[in-house]
């Protein structure tokens, strides 16, 4: 299952290739690369939260210094995880192991999404729900006892919940939905810039009446 769930996924990127302009792919792919990567928050360190941080910021604001920066943590947040990672590998057993393998995929993820090439969102894409698998394993560990470390494969409830991120950025592109500037009025953007910067969507009905407002009165421009 995991396997075709990437392989459709990979489709669809290839895909909006032909649809979307390259500035607007490649900030798309960003968006994608980084929300992927910060679905795997609780086991990335400090260094890794902030190139998730920066690559979005990067998105928005394409800026060399910026995906240096983005790439130093990221090199420095994997590293990191993979000195823990072989220190516990020599000594640790499956649970520890494998709970140090996680944040080795997640920081590797991260380190991934910095990448320029269109190619990094597969890889973003498996490294991110192998982690989770990694997690998931552990988790099943007490049950399942027989389970071993070559268990750790891409979580498919992890690729489906991406594919629903990219769903999300992307939409569907069958069928675009043009969005008209005179939407973007001065209350919808504090509040769309509001709730993405807080990470608090609660507002998300008044974002809904705001659009109205503007003359938005299609559900899929919504």
């Amino acid at each position: 299952m995991p396997t075709v769930l990437a392989k459709n996924l990979a489709a669809v990127f290839r895909m909006t290739r032909t649809v979307l302009s390259k500035e607007l792919l490649f900030r798309r792919y960003r968006l994608f690369s980084a929300g992927a990567c910060r679905r795997l928050w609780p086991l990335l360190n400090e260094d890794g939260r902030r190139a998730v941080n920066i690559i979005e910021q990067y998105a928005g604001h394409p800026d060399k210094n910026l995906l240096s920066a983005a790439l130093v943590a990221a090199n420095r947040s994997h590293a990191a995880a993979v000195e823990t990672h072989l220190l516990v590998e020599l000594t640790g057993n499956l649970r520890t192991r494998l709970e140090a393998l996680a944040p080795v995929l997640a920081c590797s993820a991260v380190k991934e999404a910095t990448n320029s090439r269109a190619s990094v969102v597969g890889r973003v894409s498996s490294e991110a729900s192998t982690a989770v698998g990694a997690v998931e394993v552990v988790r099943r560990l007490p049950a399942e006892p027989a389970l071993t470390y070559n268990d750790a494969r891409r979580s498919p409830a992890e690729l489906a919940a991406q594919a629903s991120l990219f769903r999300d950025i992307f939409g569907n592109p069958f069928h675009p939905v043009s969005f008209s500037p005179d939407w973007r009025t001065e209350t919808v953007t504090a509040l769309a810039t509001g709730m993405y910067d807080a990470r608090d969507f609660t507002p998300m009905p008044v974002l809904a009446d705001a659009l109205e407002g503007a003359g938005c009165h299609e559900r899929k421009g919504r």
